[in-house]
């Protein structure tokens, strides 16, 4: 579940400062933008995979290198202690998130490791 909060910070009835609060996966993060400028907010995605055969640090530098170069993808982590792969997105959720997934899941399988999608 996502949260905003918008809150304008007004100094003699001119507003100087917006701060936007979002509260996403129990993580809480302050916005500050200045009121005369434009920006647009991105919101990010992130899926993590559950890797099976890849125990080493170089099988987790080679996924987190093939993963980088698929597009939406921003990055990939991969924690080899717990076979898991974070991926995140430069955007909201999207078919073009799947796709890029499934590729990966797909180039991983190439490789020569297995990996399956955690709900």
């Amino acid at each position: 579940m996502l949260w905003f909060n918008l809150k304008l910070l007004n100094h003699r009835s001119s507003v100087k400062k917006i701060v936007i609060t979002y509260i996403s996966d129990n993580r809480t993060e302050n916005l500050n933008f200045p009121a005369l400028d434009y920006y647009t907010i991105r919101m990010k995605s992130e899926r993590y995979l559950k890797l099976y055969g890849a125990n080493c640090t170089s099988c987790a530098y080679t996924i987190e290198r093939v993963g980088k170069r698929l597009s939406p993808v921003e990055s990939v982590h991969v924690d080899i202690s717990n076979s898991q792969a974070k991926v995140v997105f430069d955007s909201e959720e999207s078919e073009e998130q799947r796709v890029a997934l499934a590729k990966l899941i797909e180039v991983i399988q190439r490789i020569g490791y297995d990996a399956t999608v955690v709900s």
